[in-house]
């Protein structure tokens, strides 16, 4: 299937997933991820217990940010570039599409850096919740040390790889490599990174609200999205997305040629097809994240016919509607 960058064709989000047993997702398991991402483009990674906590932490940060006020959240949202470039990626911080999503966005820096980050919020019985930017930079740090090894292993030369990604530290990741500002305590940054210096990836989390109400009444009420986010491609070299609480991301296999129902399927198997219901206490799917390639993969191709270089390709992915918010 060909797909335009910037594009976003008619059956954007309209084809129907192919059902798929939970054969597959045994398959998906149990296949090396090298071999999935070469052949399907996107892999199903087990994640370690320090990623799973620091992503655990994160997400309880995020859910109580999300509750505040539009007033509250928008002193976090960061203009980093020129408005008039109309980079996707030109905020740090919050922003929001109405109707549809909010979405927060971090980027990695070193000393110096003014980029803003939430901190801790009271919790229900008077304690502290995690801090949300600190240990949303935990979690972007080793994620990134993940994905950064496996491109280093699907293409085969980490020279590579070092030479068109943010510089990184080979040591263990530590939670003391991140670092809530003195001076300003909306600010927090990483030793991990040379001082001044900010990262070219980034982490997400978005909050889709999952509004899909159709008005017969008047029909220009309606809400205009037919997914939570249609078929697309991201822009960086790899992305990972922990399996979500409330499972929407549909993947197009490269090697089967259709979309697939990931994360629901994952879920099915992880719980033995006994769904969790909201306010559910299980995270195992929590060990597990989809990793794929985005646009970047293109500077991971031959360079000439005769290079031994694999040709790999961006995985088109999308946010099916769902039972709940996600």
């Amino acid at each position: 299937m060909d797909f335009e960058l910037g594009a976003q064709p008619d059956w954007a989000g309209m084809e129907e997933c192919t059902e798929k047993g939970l054969e597959f997702v045994t398959e998906l398991m149990q296949e090396d991820p090298i071999e999935s991402l070469t052949t399907r483009g996107y892999a199903i990674v087990r994640i370690d217990p320090e990623v799973t906590k620091a992503y655990s932490d994160f997400h309880e940060a995020y859910e109580i940010f999300s509750q505040q006020s539009l007033a509250f959240k928008t002193t976090y949202a960061d203009v980093q570039f020129d408005k008039a470039s109309h980079s996707p990626n030109q905020f740090h911080g919050f922003s929001m599409l109405r109707g549809l999503k909010e979405q927060l966005m971090f980027r990695l820096s070193g000393k110096d850096c003014s980029l803003k980050a939430p901190g801790s919020f009271p919790r229900p019985d008077g304690s502290l919740s995690p801090d949300l930017g600190l240990s949303a930079l935990e979690l972007y740090q080793r994620m990134e040390l993940v994905c950064r090894d496996l491109a280093s292993r699907a293409c085969g030369d980490p020279t590579i790889i070092n030479g068109i990604l943010d510089p990184s530290s080979p040591l263990p990741v530590s939670p003391k490599d991140f670092v809530r500002s003195d001076a300003e305590q909306d600010v927090c940054w990483t030793k991990r990174l040379p001082d001044g210096y900010i990262s070219s990836s980034i982490i997400d989390c978005f909050h889709y609200f999952n509004a899909f109400e159709e008005h017969e009444a008047d029909p220009k009420e309606t809400v205009r999205f037919h997914n939570n986010h249609s078929a697309h491609t991201d822009s960086g070299l790899l992305t990972s997305v922990i399996v979500t609480d409330e499972p929407g991301l549909e993947v197009f296999d490269e090697k089967l040629q259709c979309w697939i129902a990931l994360e629901t399927l994952l879920h099915r198997y992880i719980y033995k097809d006994q769904p969790r219901e909201k306010g559910d206490k299980r995270f195992d799917h929590r060990e597990w994240a989809t990793i794929f390639w985005g646009d970047s993969v293109s500077y991971l191709g031959p360079s000439s016919p005769s290079s031994s270089l694999r040709k790999f390709k961006a995985c088109l992915h999308r946010v099916a509607r769902c039972p709940q918010e996600r």
